[in-house]
């Protein structure tokens, strides 16, 4: 990703009445909202205040670190659902460096999107790690 190239994101706000709405569900509204408003957009961070939890994971982060992250590398839009779940998005034309990698999510729902791997939840990564050996979905 182009790192330092800081540039204004645009912010939108998901109103919801679903007090129950969870992580998955935020994300699915944020991702479709997402595919409107980019080409090809890559979750690149996010952070779960219902569960107080961030990615990427940044040793010693706090507060605002998973924000600072998806400024830092290429955030263009920042999508807040219920004002609770909080995602910032790249265009996937804007991963450039090799040791970035993303990672090809399809949740329970069907819902297929771009993630940068460090931003993928572990529920994401136990799917991933599924499929390459052969217990998931595809797998040999």
């Amino acid at each position: 990703m182009k790192h330092g190239k800081k540039g204004t994101m645009e912010s939108v706000n998901i109103g919801t009445d679903n007090a129950s709405m969870n992580f998955d569900q935020a994300r699915r509204q944020a991702v479709a909202k997402a595919k409107e408003k980019l080409q090809d957009p890559v979750v690149i961070a996010w952070k779960d205040d219902r569960a107080d939890q961030m990615a990427p994971e940044i040793p010693g982060g706090v507060g605002s670190r998973w924000h600072d992250y998806g400024e830092n590398y290429g955030g263009k839009l920042e999508m807040n659902v219920g004002g609770s779940y909080h995602f910032i998005f790249s265009e996937v034309g804007d991963v450039d460096e090799p040791d970035l990698k993303l990672s090809n999510i399809q949740d329970e729902d069907g819902t297929t999107f771009l993630c940068l791997t460090e931003a993928c939840t572990k529920e994401d990564r136990r799917r991933l790690a599924q499929d390459e050996y052969g217990g998931g979905i595809g797998g040999g």
